[in-house]
């Protein structure tokens, strides 16, 4: 969890608070195997992007406007299970009486 605080920071120069586990996904790329975990983020503090040209733009979205930027098939799935797991745990969830 303290990789994915300090990766968040030095590639996008932002501070986050790390919410829940969100999955993770795995591929090969040229050095072998990866594997990569995902979790639920919220925004402290936006800070300027870093000048090593990793990544091109920061931007904070709901997660339906997300699915529709994603390039990547498997980041695409991965997401849709997300919300569908987010969508079943609400349809579970039960009204609770507020004392006066």
């Amino acid at each position: 969890m303290e990789a994915a605080l300090r990766e968040v920071c030095e590639e996008t120069g932002c501070k986050v608070q790390l919410g829940n586990f969100a999955g993770a996904s795995t591929y090969t790329s040229r050095r072998g195997p990866k594997m990569v975990l995902y979790w639920h983020m919220q925004l402290l503090r936006k800070g300027p992007l870093p000048p090593d040209g990793e990544v091109d733009e920061v931007a904070w979205l709901i997660p339906t406007d997300a699915l529709l930027l994603l390039d990547r098939k498997r980041d695409r799935r991965l997401l849709q299970r997300v919300l569908a797991s987010t969508d079943a745990r609400l349809s579970r969830a039960r009204p609770r009486a507020v004392p006066a």
